[in-house]
């Protein structure tokens, strides 16, 4: 069996850590569960945070039904992966100025962010097993950049002896 095709655009990063930092936020309390990222705590809560774990940013729309889809699926392999990385949901009917912020060019738009550095991940929605080769592939690159990744093994991750 071949594995899933990853997203064309994984390869590209920018950089995020010269964007303005506000006043820090409230620090959730449970892994797994998507935060709502606003402009006020996209530094704080998730820029910043990923330093520590890999940050993935959802960036949906009501208006978009498969966007919803994949926030679904990433909020459940979120919750399954034990707090290893975190989950951000960008709601831009709500805040529609951090679509520029985030280089948004399409529904669903995600991207992960590891040691404030940005990776854009898809534009398209994906099904479970696409997503999951996805997360995996972050967390990899999470760990080759030196973040120590702690908490449950991810699901159909492959683990070493």
């Amino acid at each position: 069996m071949s594995s899933p095709k990853l997203p064309q655009n994984f390869g590209r990063a920018f950089d995020l850590s010269s964007l303005k930092k506000p006043a820090a936020g409230t620090e959730p309390t449970q892994p797994g569960v998507a935060i709502e990222a606003t402009p006020e705590n996209l530094v704080s809560d998730f820029v910043s945070y990923s330093n520590k774990v890999p940050v993935v940013l959802l960036a949906w729309s009501a208006r978009v039904p498969e966007s919803l889809q994949v926030l679904e699926i990433l909020n459940k392999l979120a919750a399954n992966d034990g707090g290893t990385w975190r989950l951000g949901s960008v709601n831009l009917d709500k805040y529609p100025e951090m679509a520029n912020a985030l280089q948004v060019q399409a529904l669903p738009f995600g991207i992960a962010l590891i040691q404030e550095q940005g990776v854009p991940l898809f534009d398209a929605a994906h099904p479970e097993p696409q997503l999951r080769a996805v997360l995996n592939k972050v967390l990899e690159l999470a760990t080759e950049k030196g973040l120590k990744i702690s908490g449950a093994t991810p699901a159909s991750a492959p683990t070493e002896p």
